[in-house]
């Protein structure tokens, strides 16, 4: 059996990764972990935002048009990927830690 506890925020992507754990036998079960503030975030205004694994910066401006689009976009993705496991066979899950 193989855990995987990840954001799956990949820009490679975690298809690949999955499926060669899946070839050498394992069962799978993905664990998304997300924090409250990246499924719902609670600033506004100009931000400076900064990937905590590569250091990469972006200044965004959210608003609540933006705002409406960020969380769409991260319910997809987080439906995407328990697509992806569910048409699999994977167990799949989404987490955010409490406070």
């Amino acid at each position: 059996m193989s855990v995987i506890l990840s954001d799956f925020l990949d820009p490679a992507g975690y298809e690949e990764g999955i499926k060669a754990l899946a070839h050498r036998g394992s069962e799978i079960h993905a664990v998304q972990i997300l924090s409250p503030e990246e499924l719902e975030p609670s600033t506004y205004g100009d931000l400076k935002v900064i990937d905590s694994e590569t250091g990469a910066e972006q200044e965004v401006t959210f608003g609540k048009y933006r705002l409406k689009t960020y969380r769409a976009t991260v319910q997809n993705y987080c439906l995407r990927l328990q697509e992806f496991c569910r048409s699999r066979g994977f167990a799949t899950s989404c987490r955010a830690p409490t406070r």
